[in-house]
């Protein structure tokens, strides 16, 4: 638990340190959209992560009081942004505390939050969500993806990822999480083509030489290998739908890296405003759709 503390406490101390020292900016109006960020922050507290969903994207929020990734106040909440216009998909109902990656099939929304995974049925709202606990120490749930019924999470303050069986998404609580891998700081997480890809985070503010990014060629055979080997404070990860590029956001420097997933080759991507805590950014009909958790607001920009 004590490693737990230090985590959020240089977390906190980082984030805010970012914050004071960049320079406010201003909404964007939705025109030209490909050439210009469009800015949204209408009823967003501390936004981590963002999901595609029904032609627009669901947007998760801590709602706390202070920016504390392991906070248990209950006051999280989702929006569903379209264009420009937000509303409230759950609204701050004491099921969540601090809503980060999130993954849907069948109608049955998986959100990472404190110490579990919450599940919604998105066709009966008014249930109550089940849950799928991890251990006391698993404290620091993250992201989510999924290879069909397979589940897999990231718990960044244990350095491991899981698997949870979905195969039954009406009976999801008797379902206990197995380990899968163990990664240094996992964060980000994403499957495509068959292959799992991660990002790392540091626990001790920071990076250090594994603070990477890494891809599982295999998923039978869960050896990562790293595809990014610059350390950095990685966070959200997708890859572009032709399969051609990885993008993975990074809080030091607080950006956005492409990869080139045939050649290798690695850039920052220029990004039209500047991004405080790029968090679970979402990568959805040539745009990426950053969660700017600091500054309680999610950016939209055209992606290279």
């Amino acid at each position: 638990m004590r490693n737990v503390i230090m985590f959020v406490n240089i977390f906190i101390v980082s984030v805010m340190a970012k914050a004071c020292n960049s320079p406010k900016t201003s909404s964007v109006n939705e025109k030209n959209r490909d050439t210009v960020p469009v800015i949204v922050s209408d009823k967003m507290r501390f936004t981590e992560s963002t999901y595609p969903y029904n032609g627009g994207f669901i947007v998760g929020n801590f709602g706390s009081s202070e920016l504390n990734p392991l906070n248990k106040e209950g006051k999280g909440y989702l929006l569903f942004l379209k264009d420009t216009t937000v509303t409230v998909l759950i609204p701050a109902d004491g099921n969540l505390n601090a809503p980060r990656g999130m993954y849907e099939k069948a109608g049955r929304l998986y959100i990472a939050d404190v110490n579990k995974i919450v599940v919604y049925n998105l066709n009966a709202l008014k249930e109550k969500p089940q849950t799928i606990q991890f251990a006391p120490e698993d404290i620091f749930v993250n992201d989510l993806a999924a290879q069909d019924d397979t589940l897999f999470a990231t718990v960044s303050n244990t350095g491991k990822i899981f698997t949870v069986n979905i195969k039954d998404p009406a009976n999801l609580a008797k379902e206990k999480p197995q380990k899968y891998l163990d990664i240094p700081g996992p964060n980000g997480i994403t499957v495509a083509s068959g292959k799992l890809y991660i990002s790392s985070f540091s626990q001790q503010g920071k990076p250090g030489a594994d603070n990477v990014v890494y891809v599982v060629n295999n998923l039978k055979v869960p050896k990562a290998e790293k595809i990014i080997t610059q350390p950095g404070s990685y966070d959200g990860i997708a890859v572009s739908e032709d399969g051609s590029k990885l993008y993975v956001s990074n809080w030091s420097p607080a950006g956005v890296m492409e990869v080139d997933l045939k050649t290798g080759a690695v850039k920052a991507v220029s990004l039209p405003v500047e991004v405080t805590g790029p968090a679970d950014f979402s990568l959805w009909d040539d745009k990426l759709i950053i969660p700017d958790l600091v500054k309680s607001r999610v950016i939209m920009v055209k992606a290279p």
